[in-house]
């Protein structure tokens, strides 16, 4: 089953056209890059495929669990926190997350509790801390870690702030 499936896709501002019938498959495993002249609507197709965006016409379907994303032309960083704080910021929704379960937790201590409540507790618990595990929320940490040193920064340098950043090392 493919990850990304694209299917004569559209997209139209106003009545100009944008994207007109693009078609795509992307399989587990490949790796795609996107080319084109400024304007042809890149930038447009991936905020369509992140969610940022809604198209016109044509089919769109993205396999359970699959997060899509990409680096922005003009990254939007907060340039008064640290490198290692802007890749956190990318996990919001994981927080989110996580913050829903610590409340459950909490709800399930709460003495005096049905066994009928209690129930629906653990079954909701269980559902979020499922999702939060598919999605990666457990290797948060190892995945920001690995990026930064991947881009070749030292551990020294995580918590520097993104404005004393060079221009290459910001994208």
């Amino acid at each position: 089953m493919p990850l990304i499936q694209l299917n004569n896709l559209n997209k139209f501002y106003g009545a100009t056209p944008i994207l007109q019938d693009i078609s795509l498959t992307i399989q587990i495993g490949e790796k795609w890059g996107l080319v084109g002249r400024n304007g042809c609507g890149k930038t447009t197709l991936m905020k369509i495929l992140t969610g940022e965006e809604d198209y016109d016409g044509g089919e769109f379907h993205l396999a359970q669990n699959c997060r899509v994303g990409y680096l922005r032309q003009e990254p939007d960083f907060n340039s008064d926190i640290s490198m290692y704080e802007e890749l956190r910021n990318i996990f919001q929704d994981l927080d989110l997350l996580q913050s829903q379960i610590d409340e459950l937790q909490q709800q399930m201590s709460v003495p005096g509790l049905s066994p009928t409540e209690l129930a629906a507790f653990i079954e909701n618990h269980h559902f979020l801390t499922e999702k939060f595990d598919q999605m990666g929320g457990y290797q948060i940490e190892g995945r920001i870690q690995g990026v930064l040193r991947g881009l070749g920064f030292s551990k020294e340098r995580w918590m520097d702030p993104v404005k004393v950043l060079s221009g290459g090392e910001r994208t």
